[in-house]
Parts: C-alpha cells; structure tokens; sequence
C-alpha cells in the first residue's frame, strides 16, 4: 500500500534496534545537552521545532498552520486517505521497482535504549534487510470508507510483507 521501505538490522542473528544505531540524516540526532532540564516554555518550544526541522524534516508550524486552516473534524483521516491512495502504483508484467536508502552511522558501537544495551562488535558480522508491507486491512482505519472500498475492489493487488536478502554492512574500522 505504502510505499515506505522499512529496515531491520542484524548482528549476526540478533535484530538491532536500526532507528537509534543508523539515521537516515547525518545531522546528529540527539537533542541539545541538557535539554530535559530546561523549564517548559519558549525556548523549549524553540530548541524542539529547529530539532525536528533540521534532523526529521518535519516543520511543526506549517503542519499546525494546516490543520488549523482545516477544522473539518475528518480532516486527518481524508488526508491520510489521500496520500495512501496516491502510493498506489500499477507495475506492468515483468516491470520492477528499485528503491535506495541512505544511512549514517556516528561510530558509536554501544547504545542503550531503556533497559536493553547493544554493543556492535567489530568482528561480529552485520546485515541489513529492507522489507515493505503492503496489505490492504492494515490501512483500514486510515482510510475514508469510500477509498478503502475502491481499495478492496482492485483486483490484481498485491498483498504480504516482502522481504530482500540480508546483505552485509561493515562496521569495521
């Protein structure tokens, strides 16, 4: 449905944690030092719009510029309608569809999300797989009934979760 490319990332055969080891951006992706301890306002406000702007991509004043221009309730929901609909691409027999993905590492071979901690070893080998989901229930609630319907009459969609091989990625120095 989507046409977003996911990833996962292995270690051997141990799945890693891919969104906080490889970034899709070369801009560093924690938040300013000491961030959590500023006191709510402003400036908080400030430093976290530049951080999603610059690192994510996301301006967060033109979003809320849109949604208050729209105050339609299903506003959302016939967006993401939209945008889901307009993914939908027909490939003729034989034809394929190539997609690329750019990834930084920042060196860092320790991380630590929560309790968990993962140490990428020099030595160890490393894979990375690209899948994408494309089924049709998935996307039923982000769907208006009219789009979801002339989604479940096309007839030749392809559904399931496709995986590519797992290719190798160095980490060494």
């Amino acid at each position: 449905m989507s046409t977003f490319v996911s990833s996962k990332l292995y270690q051997e055969s141990e799945e890693f944690p891919l969104h906080s080891i490889l970034s899709s951006t070369s801009k560093n992706r924690e938040l300013p030092f000491n961030y959590e301890n500023l006191p709510e306002g402003k400036e908080k406000n400030e430093i976290l719009k530049k951080y999603l702007k610059e690192v994510l991509g996301m301006d967060i004043d033109k979003e809320i510029e849109e949604f208050s221009k729209n105050k339609d309730e299903n506003y959302r929901l016939r967006k993401s309608s939209e945008e889901l609909m307009n993914s939908i691409m027909a490939l003729e027999p034989k034809e394929t569809k190539h997609y690329t993905k750019i990834y930084y590492w920042d060196k860092k071979r320790y991380h630590k999300i929560d309790e968990l901690e993962y140490y990428i070893s020099e030595n160890s080998n490393c894979y990375l797989e690209l899948y994408i989901v494309l089924l049709k229930e998935h996307y039923k609630e982000r769907m208006t009934e009219d789009d979801f319907k002339t989604l479940l009459n096309i007839p030749n969609f392809i559904e399931g979760w496709f995986s590519s091989n797992k290719v190798e990625i160095n980490f060494r120095e």
